[in-house]
């Protein structure tokens, strides 16, 4: 869900998804995102 004012003339940048979990565990680009932030899990409920 994108909110935009209509005919406005700020620049927007879309990103790629960041996917966090890679088969058995954190992917290679969330794993960089933690180290840098001094992190290393990430609190959410998972429904299965």
């Amino acid at each position: 869900m994108i909110h935009a004012r209509r005919d406005s003339r700020a620049k927007t940048v879309t990103l790629a998804p960041l996917i966090p979990f890679e088969d058995e565990g954190y992917g290679s680009e969330a794993r960089e995102i933690f180290k840098n932030a001094r992190t290393h899990t990430i609190k959410c409920q998972i429904d299965p």
